[in-house]
């Protein structure tokens, strides 16, 4: 379930954790089960991604190039999560059966594509903004506005607990 409230050091913890999972080169055929998020999902993935962004704009004078690097780089991490993490589940079930990298293929889209991919569906029919329009909206903002945290949280229909 995803979180309702998020600080902004909370957003810097989670995609932590999740950029170290996308880096781990120990993973069983390159995955992990959701629980190696720590009870993150991929819309808390998500909106601390954005955060994050939002923090470094805040903070940061920005030139054109880490704009563009930004934009495209929020999009690729929250993509990584499709390849990467299954439900605890399916990834034991994998473990425990110490498979090939072939039949791990074969498992994954006969058994474990299916469910995995309904709930990455629904956080992309949620319709969810993506990362390079949100750094924009931070961009039209001002960052030297005092209501700039109010307006990204409200974007994000979060809380901000600091």
């Amino acid at each position: 379930m995803a979180l309702k409230e998020m600080s902004i050091r909370q957003a810097n913890e989670i995609v932590d954790i999740y950029s170290a999972l996308l880096q781990n080169k120990s993973r069983t055929h390159k995955i992990m089960p959701y629980s190696a998020l720590m009870g993150y999902d991929i819309f808390d993935v998500d909106n601390a991604i954005k955060i994050v962004m939002a923090e470094e704009y805040y903070r940061f004078q920005i030139n054109d190039a880490r704009l563009s690097e930004l934009k495209n780089s929020s999009s690729g991490m929250i993509a990584g999560f499709s390849f990467t993490l299954i439900p605890d589940e399916f990834f034991y079930e994998i473990d425990r059966a110490n498979l090939t990298d072939d039949e791990y293929l074969i498992a994954y889209s006969k058994y474990i594509g299916p469910p995995y991919h309904g709930m990455v569906k629904k956080f992309y029919e949620a319709n969810k903004e993506r990362g390079d329009s949100f750094i924009e909206y931070c961009v039209s903002l001002n960052n030297t506005d005092s209501n700039y945290w109010e307006m990204i949280y409200k974007r994000l229909d979060l809380v901000r607990s600091d």
